[in-house]
């Protein structure tokens, strides 16, 4: 990311529970998709707010619990033939989610917001292995939850994609996300 941003300068690789910054030096903040990695979101929270200057906005972006449900189906149900009751608990429909995380986010802001895009169109897949190719480059995640292969799954998915595919011509899926602005 930060070669891709170049020629932009500073650029700063930095650990969000201890940003190398002065307090109150950003008018705005973006926290895209990311508090959900972070192990202590309490710390990582507070240090936004601290780098934040008065009348500044921390945006905060992350997803919902529906986020890509019916390919999360699948998913469950190829891993449950092998580990039954197995949940695809991804952290960024559990972790930190549009669901919970304006409380997490109310441990260092005073005012949160939450912001949806409305007639946000859904994903229409009409190739089995563009999904298949997602599955499998979340195996290094779930692998160890699973006790049948990671592969097996990847392809168990591909061909329920494939008939929904065969059957109406399309698989879709529909994205959950949305922000928080917080001040």
């Amino acid at each position: 990311m930060l070669a891709a941003a170049e020629p932009h300068r500073p650029l700063v690789n930095a650990d969000v529970t201890a940003l190398p910054f002065a307090g109150a030096s950003f008018d705005i903040i973006l926290a895209a998709h990311m508090l959900y990695h972070v192990d202590d979101r309490r710390t990582a929270v507070t240090e936004l707010r601290r780098v934040l200057a008065p009348g500044g906005r921390c945006v905060v972006v992350t997803n919902g619990a529906e986020h890509l449900r019916a390919l999360r189906r699948l998913v469950e149900t190829a891993v449950r033939s092998a580990t039954p009751g197995w949940e695809m608990r991804n952290p960024s429909t559990h972790a930190f989610s549009l669901e919970n995380g304006e409380q997490q986010l109310r441990v260092a802001f005073d005012h949160v917001d939450r912001s949806r895009p409305i007639d946000v169109g859904p994903v229409v897949i009409t190739d089995a292995a563009i999904a298949a190719d997602y599955v499998a480059s979340v195996g290094d995640h779930y692998q160890a939850e699973s006790a049948r292969p990671w592969h097996q799954i990847v392809e168990a998915v591909r061909r329920a994609v494939q008939r929904e595919i065969d059957t109406t011509g399309e698989f879709v899926v529909r994205g959950h996300s949305g922000a928080f602005i917080c001040r």
